[in-house]
């Protein structure tokens, strides 16, 4: 238990902010080594969510750290002391970061989808969250240039304005292109789904031409023919 100590030595009941402090940092995962990205965007969602004041993230941050991770705290703090979270956060990326995140706008600039759409679109966003202040028009281009061939055409035709919306069009275009493939493995006919052959035509379509010719020229009766005069 945190007590306070009074002017004279003395000591009285639970100090209500160390107390406040220590159980916000019991909540804290430890860090030790590693990509320290989510480790620092948990952190400072407690510190939002907690209303931690500026001068006391560091402190609670550092009590929940491990390893080599508090070797180089302890490092960073011999000369003077580490104030400032912006440094501290600073300081774990550029040593336990991952050598392609040192860059992280040109590791954006790079990406390209290799899988499925949905594969892409969780690599476009591990990599968009490490960048800051870029236009929402450079992220879609970025987005778009990333695309594979077929599917970077038909995104672009629609002219997206948002990544959001290419994202959705770049899955509903990957869809039917899946669909199309699992059609010809079956050897089904594209349109119809019916069974492909040499002579094969699709009879919906036929349907419909038919039903569009019946309004268009209407069969006239018979009967009525044949007691008009001439």
């Amino acid at each position: 238990m945190v007590q306070t100590r009074n002017a004279d030595g003395s000591t009285s009941g639970p100090d209500p902010i160390a107390t406040q402090l220590a159980a916000i940092a019991a909540k804290l995962e430890a860090m030790d080594d590693g990509d320290p990205r989510e480790w620092i965007l948990k952190a400072e969602k407690y510190f939002r969510y907690y209303h931690i004041p500026d001068e006391e993230k560091v402190g609670v941050a550092s009590m929940h750290l491990e390893g080599d991770a508090l070797d180089l705290f302890s490092w960073l703090s011999t000369d003077q002391e580490v104030a400032y979270w912006e440094d501290l956060t600073l300081a774990f990326q550029k040593h336990f970061g991952p050598a392609k995140f040192q860059n992280p706008d040109e590791h954006l600039c790079s990406v390209k989808q290799t899988g499925t759409v949905q594969e892409y679109r969780q690599e476009f966003a591990k990599r968009s969250s490490r960048v800051t202040n870029w236009p929402d028009h450079c992220l879609l281009g970025v987005f778009l240039n990333g695309l594979k061939g077929e599917l970077k055409s038909d995104a672009r035709i629609h002219k997206p304005r948002t990544v959001y919306k290419a994202m959705s069009l770049a899955l509903e275009f990957e869809s039917k292109a899946n669909h199309k493939q699992s059609r010809y493995l079956r050897g089904e006919c594209f349109r119809c789904g019916e069974k492909y052959d040499p002579g094969h035509r699709c009879k919906t379509n036929t349907l419909k031409l038919c039903e569009k010719g019946d309004i268009d020229n209407p069969i006239e009766d018979e009967d009525e023919d044949s007691s008009a005069e001439p």
